[in-house]
């Protein structure tokens, strides 16, 4: 993975408000391109890519308001990883 992902911490906190919706779009933004660079280093056929991504995306929307920032057991993006 390269390094042209970097967090954005205040968009985490903005887009772990489910009534946020400008912080979700632009979450999804961000972070669809890295959610894509993800599914491509593993076995997935490539028409299945698109499907994936949403999947996971949805599991994220549902999942990142429990997520809480601590550098000492895993970034973020690991997290998402």
């Amino acid at each position: 993975m390269n390094n042209n992902f970097t967090t954005r911490q205040t968009l985490l906190q903005r887009a772990k408000n489910p009534d946020d919706a400008l912080a979700w779009d632009e979450f999804v933004k961000y972070y669809h391109k890295f959610i894509y660079a993800v599914i491509n280093k593993m076995p997935v056929k490539q028409h299945d890519c698109d499907d994936l991504a949403q999947i996971i995306l949805v599991k994220l929307w549902k999942a990142l308001p429990k997520f809480e920032v601590d550098d000492s057991r895993a970034k973020f993006r690991t997290w998402l990883s």
